[in-house]
This record gives structure tokens, C-alpha cells and sequence, in this order.
């Protein structure tokens, strides 16, 4: 290993360990957060028998069987299973990871100085990390993605089979890591099909390359396939209708009887709905995997193919046994119902009376919200993006190397195609959901810089972005992202310093997210209620005038925040905390601060933030919605009584 190796390994060292370090204490989102629910789950794995039993002791725990497995693995190695702060761990170290996968797969593709400076572009971002202090499975399956490629770059070297059924492993690993990562899935073909034609491809011999394609061989069978699967599918919309009218009425052959009990209850156009949805779903399902097959066989030969089906598979008999038929199922069920009532659901009035039309299966702002987003969760890496673009396709002209093109167009179809997937699947539009389209953008990047190397003056601008990226993101993390999501736990830390063991607080949901984090104060419907280190009494007040001496907590009030999302409270009451008015009327002239002893950033007081969930980001970045009001009623306090009377008072 050269230099630029140690470089990238020691920046993804030094970053992973500050940021163990610097969540130590994290406490959960809100109780009965998914975080909580796996690591409930993680900590019972000694009554597993089978890796599969993971999901009779949780919750939600659907396709993140790797990410349980590795924070079963964390929660031995800091000797805690109750916090969040091993699964928050597990989260950073998969960036850093990923940041020297990324090195690695870089050099191999267009050598180490290309690789260090895509790795570092990766490790600088904030979005990953922000993934990681919420959620980190989508990280998780980066790894396994990348190790994926990683192994499909060696086997064009020795011990071919090996690798590549170690690719199949990693593959397995990815999908049941993460319910996003199926928009990885093209990016690996492409990997696998360079690996095996790497070399016509790098003579740009596009005639026979075409010719080397098992295409040849399989497109009568092609044809054949593609006409039984549009027979099948025009059938069953065909007839559907009256399939399930027997069935309602109980007739027909033997297995149609008895299907439908609930004739009383339920209407026949009800079935009917019912009937075609499963059918919309089952085809779209059905089309996607019948065309990945198709092509896997048309582009790659068997000698590829065989071994990463074969790695595939034992990795997926070993997370599904022993109830393989259930567990497929079950997968299946969740792989293919990509479009889910979202939670736009939740503000269909809101919507109605501002004239913005949605329905409940909205997942955001469509094709206008991605290049939004991606300004303000990557907008040096998005310059980065384009500018490499515009420049190699004006090298390739000026030096009339028109023949390339076509390459360099596939090399940014197959870099953008997560984000592609993801529009096509229909996706919601959050942050958690689009995390994965990080990871491939680098393909462009490292391609596009490794053809401009050769040319002086490029190691200047590569360093300059470094730093910018480096600069911007920081600036971000620490001054917006991460003390956001450690409000809560800055709270805590507040009280056990200034040795306050009674709080006055507001009996509302918008304290879920910060008073009711603190272990032992929150009620959690899927797991067992913890003590309180050290002792903490709670009274609930109605305003803040009834307290004559005390402490008095105040979270965020504002409801645009991803913990209040859907919560009656916040959009009934059109995003405002009213119980109080004398509360309201503090924050509105801001006199709260000449009152407050101290002052917490939390998950409203964050843009951001909001973007983990589909509705608040097609608010923040479509419409434009949340204010400098909303961002300010974000914030938490802390105040004393006796300095909050003289302002109540004035």
C-alpha cells in the first residue's frame, strides 16, 4: 500500500473516533424510535437460535438484518445494550469504512492520487454523518455495496470464483441492510459487466463488444419470455374483475371459495380496488425483476453470473432459515410495495387550505425537489459534479475524440442511476431514502478527474476543493446538524451539572423528542421502561405563570420538525404551540432570552433536519415554508422561574 492509503486510513480513523467520542451520551430520537426497537432487538440475540428469530423480538425490523446483527456486535464491544450510542457508532465507522472502500475500489479504477481525493470528498460530507446520528442502516449497506464492488474489481486477478461469490455474499448482505438499497443493484451490474469486458470497453470497441454479448444467444428466448410476461399481465387485467366477483360470491372452482369471509363487512368494489392495486403492484414488481434477469443474462456471461447467485444465496439461506418460504415472502411483499401511503397522509387539510394539491401516496415534490436538495445537502460535490461534466465533454470535442462520448455518458448514467431508481420507484423524497445515491456519485467524479490528470494545475484545484468541502461541511455538522440531534442530551447533561433533580415541563408530544428522551421519563409501547440516573422529578404544567419556584423546561415548539410529523398537535394547530399565550408572546418578541439559563438546539431549529422526512422537505425546499419563526421556535430553554417573572410580569 502506497501513502495516499495511510492518508485515507488515518483521516477515516481520526474521524470515526471523534465522532464515538463526541456522541457519547446520545439518547434516542423519541421513545419507540426505530433505533431503540432495533437495539432492543439486538440486545435479546441470546435467544436467537436462528439469525432469522430477530424479527419475533422487534418491531420494524424488516430487511435491517445485517445492521441488527452488527449492533449486537457493537453493543458487546462497549459493553452497552440499552443506549443508542453503539448503533450511533456503528453508523460513523461505516463511513469510515466506506471512505477507504471508496480509496481502494478509486485506485484500482484510476489510481491512488484519484482515489484519495474521491475517498476524502466522501468522508468530508456531512450527509452521511447526519445518516449516522439518526439511522445509520443506509450507511451499513454502503459498506456492503462497496465491498461488493471491491471483490468484483479482484476477480478479474486470481481465485476468480472466490471473489466473485464473496461479491454474491456482500450483495445479500447490502439488501438486507437497508429497504433503500435496491438502488444499487444497476450500479453493481455495470461493475460486474466492466469487470468481465474491461478490456474491449477500454479500447472503446463498442462493435465488438456488442458482439461478445451473450445477447446473441438468448434474444429468440428473450422475445418468448417478454411475450408471456405481457400475456400474463393483460390476462389478469382482463379477467381480475371477475375472478374476484366469484370469489366475493363464494363461486367457482374449489380454491376461489372461501378466499373472501368478510362479504358483511366489506363492500365488493372494496375487494375490487383492493384486487387491482395488488395487481398494479405485482406487475410493476414483476416487469422490474423479469427485465434485471433478462438483462443479467443477455450482458454477462454464465461464468459471472453463476458464482455471485451462488454467493447470493447462501447468504440468503443462512438470514432465512429455517422458514425460507415465509421469509421470501415476506421480502418480496416488502421489495415490491415501494409506494406507501406516506406521510402527506397526515396533511391532506393543510394542504387543501393553502391551495397545494396532494394525495395520501404523495411521496414529494417530484423532479423539482432532487437538484434542491442536492444544493443544500452536497452543493461543492453537485459544482464538482457539473463542472466535470461541462469540461469533458468540451475535451472531447476540442480534441475531436467523439467516439468517447457515448462512454462518458454511461459512466454518468450509471453514477447517477441510484438517483434515477429512485425517481422511477417511486420513492419518498427524504434524505434516508436518496443517502445511497452518494456513494455512486463518486463513479463520475473519479472518472472525469482521472482524465483531466494529466494535465498541470489539476492537484491545486483538487487540494482547493478539498478544503472548501472539508470547510462547508464542518461548519454545517457542528454549527446546525450535530447539536441538533444532541439537544436532548445536552439537556440532561445541563441538569445533572447544575444538580437539578426537579423540572417543571409542558404535558405536550413536543416534548417527546426532548424531555421524555430521558431514559426512565419517556413511556415506550416496545420496550421495557428504564430508571432514571439520577433521580428526576417531573411536574406538568399549563403555563409557565404556575410555577412560583422552580426550573422550568421548554422544548421546541415548532412544528415543522421530523419528531412532530404527523403529530395531531402540531398540524391541527397549524404548526403552533397555543396553550400558553404568555409562552407564545415570549417567543414571538424573543424576551425569552434575557430569561434563559440556557439554550438547546434540537431537531426544529434545523432546515436539515427536516429533510429526514418527505412532507418537511417538500416544505422547506419545494415551498419554502419553514420560516426563521418556525427555525427560532425550534430551540429549547431552560429557564429559572425567578428571572422569567420580572419579564411576565413587564
Amino acid at each position: 500500500m502506497d501513502f495516499n492509503f495511510y492518508l485515507a486510513l488515518g483521516f477515516a480513523t481520526a474521524f470515526g473516533a471523534v465522532f464515538a467520542l463526541s456522541t457519547r451520551g446520545i439518547l434516542y430520537a423519541t421513545p419507540d424510535t426505530d433505533n431503540e426497537i432495533m437495539a432492543h432487538t439486538a440486545a435479546q440475540s441470546y435467544k436467537w437460535s436462528w439469525l432469522s428469530d430477530m424479527h419475533k423480538y422487534g418491531m420494524k425490523t424488516s430487511m435491517k438484518d445485517m445492521s441488527i446483527i452488527l449492533i449486537v456486535l457493537f453493543q458487546r464491544i462497549m459493553r452497552d445494550n440499552e443506549s443508542d450510542h453503539p448503533y450511533t457508532v456503528l453508523g460513523g465507522v461505516s463511513i469510515s469504512i466506506s471512505s477507504v472502500l471508496i480509496y481502494l475500489i478509486g485506485a484500482n479504477y484510476w489510481g491512488s492520487n484519484v482515489g484519495l481525493f474521491i475517498s476524502l470528498l466522501y468522508l468530508f460530507s456531512f450527509w452521511p454523518w447526519q445518516i449516522a446520528l439518526y439511522g445509520g442502516h443506509a450507511n451499513i449497506a454502503g459498506i456492503f455495496f462497496l465491498l461488493a464492488i471491491y471483490f468484483v474489481q479482484n476477480s478479474t486477478f486470481n481465485f476468480s470464483v472466490i471473489y466473485l461469490a464473496l461479491a454474491g455474499i456482500s450483495l445479500c448482505c447490502m439488501m438486507f441492510s437497508s429497504g433503500s438499497s435496491g438502488k444499487l443493484l444497476m450500479s453493481f451490474g455495470v461493475a460486474l459487466f466492466y469487470a468481465e469486458h474491461d478490456f474491449l470497453i477500454g479500447k472503446y470497441d463498442y462493435g465488438n463488444l456488442y458482439l461478445s454479448l451473450p445477447l446473441q444467444k438468448f434474444i429468440i428466448w428473450d422475445f418468448i419470455v417478454i411475450g408471456l410476461v405481457v400475456g400474463a399481465i393483460s390476462t389478469a387485467l382482463l379477467f381480475y374483475k371477475k375472478i374476484v366477483k366469484k370469489m366475493y360470491n363464494n363461486e367457482g372452482p374449489p380454491f376461489l371459495r372461501n378466499i373472501i369471509k368478510n362479504q358483511k363487512a366489506l363492500s365488493l368494489n372494496h375487494y375490487l380496488d383492493h384486487a387491482r392495486n395488488k395487481l398494479r403492484t405485482y406487475a410493476i414488481g414483476s416487469v422490474w425483476l423479469i427485465a434485471m434477469v433478462l438483462l443479467a443474462l443477455n450482458s454477462l456471461s454464465i461464468n459471472y453470473v453463476l458464482p455471485v447467485f451462488i454467493g447470493f444465496s447462501i447468504m440468503f439461506f443462512i438470514l432465512t432459515m429455517p422458514n425460507v418460504k415465509y421469509n421470501i415472502r415476506k421480502y418480496l411483499y416488502y421489495a415490491m410495495h415501494t409506494q406507501r401511503k406516506t406521510h402527506f397522509r397526515s396533511y391532506l387539510d393543510y394542504f387543501v387550505k393553502i391551495g397545494v394539491k396532494v394525495a395520501r401516496n404523495t411521496r414529494g415534490g417530484g423532479w423539482p425537489w432532487v437538484p434542491r436538495f442536492l444544493w443544500q445537502f452536497i452543493p461543492i460535490h453537485l459544482i464538482l459534479f457539473l463542472s466535470s461534466l461541462l469540461a469533458l465533454l468540451i475535451l472531447r470535442i476540442s480534441q475531436q475524440q467523439l467516439y468517447i462520448i457515448p462512454f462518458d455518458l454511461l459512466v454518468l448514467i450509471i453514477s447517477t442511476s441510484p438517483l434515477w431508481w429512485a425517481e422511477l420507484t417511486e420513492a419518498p423524497q427524504a434524505s434516508k431514502t436518496y443517502a445511497l445515491i452518494f456513494a455512486v456519485l463518486f463513479l463520475f467524479i473519479g472518472y472525469s478527474f482521472n482524465v483531466f490528470l494529466k494535465y498541470d494545475g489539476l492537484l491545486p484545484v483538487m487540494i482547493s476543493a478539498l478544503i472548501l468541502t472539508l470547510l462547508w461541511n464542518l461548519w454545517i455538522l457542528l454549527s446546525e446538524v450535530y447539536p441538533a440531534r444532541m439537544g436532548a442530551t445536552n439537556l440532561f447533561k445541563t441538569l445533572k451539572n447544575l444538580n437539578i433533580k426537579e423540572i417543571y415541563t409542558y404535558k405536550t408530544n413536543y416534548n417527546r423528542s426532548f424531555v421524555e428522551t430521558i431514559p426512565g421519563l419517556g413511556e415506550s409501547e416496545y420496550t421495557p421502561r428504564r430508571k432514571i440516573d439520577p433521580p428526576l422529578v417531573v411536574h406538568y404544567i399549563n403555563s409557565i405563570t404556575e410555577v412560583e419556584d422552580g426550573w422550568i423546561v421548554i422544548p421546541g415548539t415548532n412544528g415543522r420538525a421530523i419528531t412532530m410529523d404527523s403529530e395531531p398537535e402540531a398540524v391541527n394547530e397549524n404548526f403552533r404551540y397555543t396553550k400558553d399565550p404568555i409562552l407564545n408572546k415570549l417567543l414571538e418578541s424573543r424576551d425569552i432570552e434575557k430569561a434563559a439559563t440556557a439554550k438547546f438546539k434540537t431537531y426544529g431549529s434545523s432546515r436539515r433536519w427536516s429533510s429526514e422526512c418527505e412532507v418537511l422537505s417538500y416544505m422547506a425546499i419545494v415551498l419554502r415554508e419553514i420560516t426563521e419563526e418556525d427555525l427560532y421556535r425550534g430551540y429549547g430553554w431552560l429557564v429559572r422561574s425567578d428571572n422569567l417573572r420580572v419579564l411576565v410580569k413587564t
